[in-house]
C-alpha cells in the first residue's frame, strides 16, 4: 500500500510540473510579446505629446490585459521588462 501511495504522489508531482512548464512554442510567443511591449513602452514614457503618451498607454494596458488572460503568462519571467529603468517593479 505504501508503495502505491508513494507512486501516486510522484505521479501527481510530475503531472503538476508538466503543466507548469512552457513549451518551446509558448516561450517563443512570449518572447515576441515581450519584444512588442518593449517597443510600446518608450512611447508611453517618452513621447513629447501627452495625447501620444495617453494613446500608447491605452495600447500597452490593452496588450498586457490580453497577455495575462493566458494563464501560462505567469510562468514566463519577462526579464527584459524588469531590466528597463522605466518599468518600476518592486518585488520586495
Amino acid at each position: 500500500m505504501k508503495i502505491a501511495l508513494i507512486f501516486f504522489y510522484i505521479l501527481i508531482f510530475q503531472m503538476s510540473n508538466c503543466f507548469a512548464q512552457l513549451s518551446d512554442f509558448e516561450q517563443q510567443e512570449f518572447i515576441k510579446v515581450e519584444d512588442s511591449l518593449l517597443k510600446i513602452a518608450p512611447r508611453v514614457f517618452f513621447s513629447k505629446k501627452e495625447s501620444y503618451r495617453f494613446e500608447s498607454n491605452k495600447n500597452l494596458l490593452s496588450y498586457w490585459s490580453s497577455i495575462l488572460q493566458n494563464e501560462k503568462s505567469f510562468s514566463f519571467p519577462f526579464d527584459s521588462l524588469i531590466n528597463k529603468k522605466y518599468f518600476c517593479f518592486n518585488f520586495s
